[in-house]
């Protein structure tokens, strides 16, 4: 979703990408951290590639997260107490580039209220199958196998003259 050319700087509802991801959301249950460091390091690769910032909103506190941010590129925010849908309205309202900023959440409140408010918005699920592309590691290409040289068909001449050589070493 391109806007004149620049890609669009993402807000990101954390939790809802994080299950709107297969490989990733299978974590939750047993390793919700190691989703969350996941998540954020596919975050940081797209953002990269991309060139642009992006805004991770988590509910809850960091449990054993690292105080600064863990990845370049991103901005990661836990509500500690205030629930993340919450906290992305009220930054999408201090927004002024609104034009400049995408929302990324599978909460159709959330996303009628940012669209409200002159943001656009994307569901989790679809943004997850971007992501997913742009992240995937790139396969190398298949190497061909060496031209093999063709095979020389041998002439009459040929024949007759390795014949020659046959009965003179046989003679030897």
């Amino acid at each position: 979703m391109e806007q004149g050319g620049k890609l669009p700087n993402l807000m990101i509802d954390g939790y809802n990408l994080i299950h709107a991801i297969p490989s990733i959301a299978s974590f939750v249950p047993s390793d919700l951290q190691r989703a969350r460091e996941l998540l954020l390091l596919k975050l940081s690769s797209y953002a990269a590639r991309k060139q642009v910032k992006i805004i991770v909103v988590f509910d809850g506190k960091a449990d054993d997260f690292p105080a600064q941010n863990p990845q370049p590129g991103l901005t990661v925010i836990f509500t500690r107490g205030e629930k993340a849908d919450q906290k992305i309205k009220e930054l999408a309202r201090k927004i002024s580039q609104k034009k400049d900023w995408l929302v990324i959440t599978s909460d159709f409140d959330i996303r009628y209220q940012v669209e409200s408010s002159g943001l656009k918005s994307r569901s989790a699920k679809e943004f997850a199958t971007e992501l997913e592309a742009c992240t995937r590691p790139k396969k190398a290409p298949k190497k061909s196998a060496p031209a093999q040289p063709e095979e020389k068909k041998m002439t009459r001449r040929d024949l007759d003259w390795a014949y020659e050589v046959f009965l003179k070493n046989k003679k030897d």
